[in-house]
């Protein structure tokens, strides 16, 4: 894995910005490596933020690959006080835990990062599915895993840089639900516990790759795609109520189902998979939303 000299990281397909901080920073002259394993297998799925206290302290985390076919993984992560100059690397799963898929990062307004993934976490904890960790420490260590759904795929984390809150969405496929139905909850306690799962998606507006903003009064964006279409759902209450229809935004170039399945491009030789990935992102000085 690499950070790119363009300011911006690639993350499954969709470009994901650094803070307006980050970016006004001192950027390394070239392309620099974050991960330090010795494995020659690809990384995927990228995500990365930077501290609002200091912004030159980055987290980002990956998929590192195990095997290809079939594919098994562990979820990689890098951290630097640099602002990208030198990078020092983790790795959750390993054998201690079973990890496989769909990092995020997020940070909060005292400079904790969260890592959002899938996987299962041992006793005593015993954290599975949808779990999200917690750093105190700028990013060099994931501890106190925690709960947010048993069931679910393509989880996505941020946090509100006002209260603090840590929101979570993701795609459910579980029979109590509408297949691919869109689901949201939060935590108001740092991380240690997490609201029961609510559906704010529904079997009009199906689909994957959720992905939460906040805005500057703390109204929470929600934009997610499906076959032929990218989503929008909104809460100005912290989550507690959402728009009785959720708004169609844009429409999809490639789909992201096809004949009732996942569509993907595969590249020859690699583990990654491209597909579509709606792309939010709020104006920091007017607060405008963009949706793509």
């Amino acid at each position: 894995m690499f950070l790119l000299r363009s300011r911006r990281l690639v993350r499954a397909g969709c470009l994901t910005a650094l803070s307006s901080a980050l970016a006004l920073a001192s950027l390394p002259p070239g392309d620099v490596r974050v991960n330090q394993d010795t494995t020659t297998q690809d990384q995927v799925e990228t995500s990365a933020v930077s501290s609002p206290i200091d912004p030159l302290n980055v987290v980002g985390a990956w998929i590192d690959v195990v095997t290809k076919f079939p594919f098994t993984g562990d979820i990689g992560y890098g951290w630097t006080r640099d602002g990208g100059v030198t990078w020092q690397s983790g790795r959750i799963g390993g054998g201690k835990a079973n990890v496989c898929c769909d990092p995020s990062v997020a940070v909060d307004s005292h400079g904790n990062f969260y890592l959002g993934l899938i996987g299962s976490f041992p006793s005593p904890n015993g954290a599975k599915g949808i779990v999200v960790l917690k750093s105190t420490d700028h990013g060099a260590t994931f501890a106190n895993p925690t709960s947010v759904s048993v069931s679910g795929d393509k989880p996505f984390i941020t946090v509100d840089p006002r209260s603090d809150a840590v929101y979570a969405v993701w795609s459910d496929f579980v029979k109590n639900f509408t297949p691919f139905t869109i689901m949201f909850s939060k935590s108001v306690n740092a991380g240690a516990s997490f609201s029961k799962p609510m559906a704010i998606g529904s079997s009009a507006s199906p689909g994957t790759g959720a992905i939460p903003l906040v805005g500057p009064q703390g109204e929470i964006y929600v934009e997610w795609a499906n076959s032929d279409m990218i989503f929008f759902d909104r809460s100005l209450d912290g989550g507690a109520t959402w728009l009785d229809t959720d708004i169609q935004a844009a429409s999809v170039v490639f789909p992201v189902f096809s004949n009732g399945d996942f569509n993907f491009l595969d590249l020859p030789g690699s583990a990654a998979r491209i597909s579509s990935c709606p792309t939010p992102m709020i104006e920091a000085i007017r607060g405008a939303l963009r949706c793509a």
